[in-house]
């Protein structure tokens, strides 16, 4: 999974493990604050993508039961996520500088 491109989903929440481990429901609940509410996941779809990503050695599950109710299970991103997290973000970063440098053919 490390050489391709990430789906927008994975890119989100590799962003927000990216400021630390967190459970499936508090990467719900970042996922909406950093978005503004423009990106809302139900709980169930967010572990089938940590899942995968998980299965791709982008992050790793810490601390299983370590948390408030002692049933959660924590997610980190690893190394190989923050290198493909970087990676993709310099790639959107210089895609949408250029969109919105771009005038179109609205703007002129």
């Amino acid at each position: 999974m490390s050489n391709t491109n990430l789906k927008q989903i994975d890119f989100l929440v590799l962003a927000v493990l990216r400021k630390g481990p967190l459970h499936g429901y508090g990467i719900v609940q970042q996922l909406e604050e950093m978005t503004a509410g423009a990106v809302r996941l139900r709980p169930g779809d967010v572990y089938r993508v940590l899942y995968r990503m998980q299965k791709g050695q982008l992050l790793e599950a810490i601390g299983e039961g370590a948390t408030d109710n002692g049933r959660r299970t924590n997610y980190a991103i690893t190394d190989a996520g923050v290198r493909l997290l970087e990676s993709q973000a310099e790639i959107l970063a210089n895609v949408a500088a250029g969109v919105l440098a771009t005038e179109g053919p609205d703007n002129g």
